[in-house]
């Protein structure tokens, strides 16, 4: 009996420095992902052409190239049965998505030949909401036996699957003569870690982001070209 209880005080002194240092800390988690972002912006920068305006007014724009915030987390001890979870809230600056954005708007816009289209008219786009925000869960569940254990969990990062929504004015000759909204869905999947740390994890879920965003950038300027080709 005496043995059994060894095993089992050892086993939830190894369990609970287990789950422990499962853990990683928001300071360590803001540190790599500010690493993995601080540069998208200057690799999409580029110049927008005279017939384009794009605005974003509407937005809020905070101090830090990213906001780390903790969420909800929990643990459970119990004699045969031990489960935590803990979540980090990572919100990128807009300026990363809108660089990306209006890199891709460019560029779509050159191969549809939309200055062609567009004629001695003038497109401003406003962009009120875009998609930059992601949530990191890491859980851990332990089951207890007499003198073993076993173990379940892993991490996951989600997307907060906010719309993409941009106001559109045509305008000819200082006169607005077309104007509404075009909103798509955020299209970029939940991800689950199999083999990766939870840094490179995190840096390929960003990389998913950004391919992410140039695919809801062709969706809204799909939404633009359509508008552009009605008849007046």
């Amino acid at each position: 009996m005496k043995t059994t209880f060894f095993f089992q005080f050892l086993l939830l002194i190894f369990i609970s420095i287990f789950i422990g240092t499962g853990c990683i800390s928001t300071k360590r988690y803001e540190a790599f992902t500010k690493e993995k972002v601080k540069d998208i912006p200057a690799q999409y920068e580029i110049n927008l052409p005279d017939y384009l305006t794009i605005k974003t007014d509407s937005m809020v724009f905070q101090d830090s190239i990213v906001h780390i915030t903790k969420g909800k987390s929990y643990f459970i001890p119990a004699i045969f049965y031990w489960e935590s979870q803990h979540n980090i809230r990572c919100d990128l600056h807009p300026t990363i998505p809108l660089s990306i954005f209006k890199n891709q708007i460019v560029k779509l816009a050159d191969e549809s030949g939309l200055v062609d289209k567009l004629g001695t008219k003038k497109l401003e786009l406003t962009i009120t909401q875009i998609p930059s925000s992601f949530i990191y869960n890491h859980n851990e569940k332990v089951l207890i036996f007499i003198i073993a254990y076993s173990t379940s969990g892993g991490e996951i990062i989600y997307p907060i699957l906010s719309p993409i929504k941009v106001n559109y004015r045509i305008i000819d000759n200082h006169e607005v003569i077309k104007e509404g909204t075009i909103q798509r869905p955020n299209g970029q999947k939940t991800i689950t870690n199999i083999w990766k740390s939870t840094k490179k994890f995190t840096w390929a879920f960003i990389d998913d982001y950004q391919l992410s965003c140039a695919e809801n950038t062709k969706q809204i300027f799909q939404g633009i070209l359509e508008v552009v080709n009605e008849e007046p």
